[in-house]
């Protein structure tokens, strides 16, 4: 999914690769080199919420939601983030999200993926 796509999903359900709801989508992260959308905020929990970070490799649109490849349990026990783990990027006239290399670092490892070409030298 692009950015604009995205982007009109915030706010609207993220479910799991079971059709499980996990939470909302809150937040869209760029990768600060070629400002593609890299992670995905999600608000996770009900009484103690969370942001949770999660790839968008694999996410696919499903009608009004957002659907991920990763079981629930592995993304309610993703790396939270906070706004001080936000960063912003400047670009096409528009203000854009990044998260912070300790974060980006922590949500890899969560995940066991690798970084978009490969390792990163920030």
């Amino acid at each position: 999914m692009d950015e604009h796509e995205l982007r009109g999903l915030l706010g609207h359900d993220v479910v799991d690769e079971t059709g499980k709801s996990v939470g909302y989508l809150a937040d869209v992260f760029n990768d600060r080199d070629t400002q593609q959308p890299e992670w995905l905020g999600v608000l996770t929990g009900t009484l103690r919420q969370h942001h949770v970070l999660v790839p968008v490799t694999g996410a696919e649109r499903r009608g009004s939601s957002v659907r991920i490849p990763w079981p629930k349990d592995r993304i309610k026990h993703a790396p939270t983030y906070d706004r001080e783990d936000r960063r912003g990027l400047l670009g096409l006239g528009d203000y854009r999200l990044s998260i912070s290399q300790e974060k980006e670092g922590e949500a890899y490892a969560h995940y066991g993926a690798t970084p978009v070409g490969g390792s990163r030298s920030r």
